[in-house]
């Protein structure tokens, strides 16, 4: 685990697997961390190993959301949520990001207010 510094706070990033290996981030849904929003992905183990033998996989947990972090002062910084994107374009190979596909794991069917919006 690594403690790296941003312009919008401080963010812990878990690194698991062969860095050498392409990279496979992921960011945890709000009020979770990596191991509460991913452990069901990550714990299967036929998923698991194919993701470990194909990616390096690095977990960024947003500034307050790491094990044994601090409460998050309602009075203090609060980032937005473009802050938060913005963290991950602050880390060291930016330049190496390709592309960026964001998944929810907590995702289930659309609903008709979805399908009305795409609309």
């Amino acid at each position: 685990e690594y403690l790296v510094k941003t312009h919008h706070g401080t963010v812990l990033v878990a690194v698991f697997g062969d860095q050498d290996k392409p990279a496979l981030i992921t960011y945890p849904d709000l009020a979770l961390n990596h191991i509460s929003c991913f452990q069901g992905l990550f714990f299967c183990p036929e998923a698991s190993s194919l993701l470990l033998h194909n990616f390096c996989i690095y977990h960024i947990s947003p500034p307050g959301h790491e094990f044994g972090a601090p409460p998050i002062c309602p009075d203090g910084f609060m980032p937005s949520v473009d802050d938060l994107a913005d963290q991950i374009v602050e880390m060291k190979y930016r330049q190496r990001v390709l592309g960026l596909i964001l998944i929810s794991p907590l995702c289930r069917a659309p609903s008709w207010t979805e399908w009305l919006l795409n609309k």
